[in-house]
């Protein structure tokens, strides 16, 4: 079995990076912007800027390079995602240690890297919906009770429009209860 770390820009430090290589763990990290990285990224971002004009449709580009920040004692594989639009550049960038063509890594069948941002969406989805900011209690058990029973609340009043307002101008209104509070 093979193991794959992913992780935002927030886990790639040299600690984590390095026991994943000793221990032969796959990660995909995303890495922190800095200057020296616009500066690898900018004739890309200029080629396409240029052709942004002409077809008026977002720019998209990935890309990969050997890097090494002064933190490192090697240079590592590192994959960008630039974009240009109409409100310019927008670069990601990711390191790896994992052999995938770079597209597949960022966002292709595989999508190693942007698979992760599924995982943030049901983290979201507990946060807003599910009111999971609103825990009132200092215990992880009673929070999570609550957040079960806001899942519930909110799965019976989502089945009820489904069942009993067809034809009716509310089951295209989001339900959410005022003052929930657990």
């Amino acid at each position: 079995m093979r193991i794959i770390v992913r992780g935002d820009p927030g886990f790639c430090r040299q600690h984590l990076t390095r026991w994943c290589e000793r221990q032969a763990v796959g990660h995909v990290i995303g890495a922190a912007k800095d200057a020296r990285l616009h500066r690898i990224a900018a004739d890309w971002e200029q080629e396409m800027a240029e052709q942004l004009p002409g077809t008026q449709t977002k720019q998209r580009r990935i890309r990969e390079f050997r890097y090494a920040v002064d933190s490192w004692e090697r240079e590592r594989r590192l994959v960008t995602r630039l974009e240009c639009g109409s409100q310019g550049a927008n670069p990601r960038f990711i390191v790896t240690n994992l052999t995938q063509p770079a597209a597949a890594l960022y966002d292709g069948l595989d999508g190693l890297y942007c698979r992760r941002g599924e995982a943030e969406n049901r983290t979201k989805e507990t946060q807003l919906d599910l009111f999971g900011t609103r825990a009132s209690s200092r215990k992880f058990l009673a929070n999570w009770l609550c957040c079960l029973f806001s899942a519930l609340a909110y799965t019976l009043m989502q089945r009820l429009r489904e069942l009993a307002l067809p034809g009716t101008d509310l089951p295209g209104q989001v339900w959410r209860p005022s003052g929930y509070n657990c």
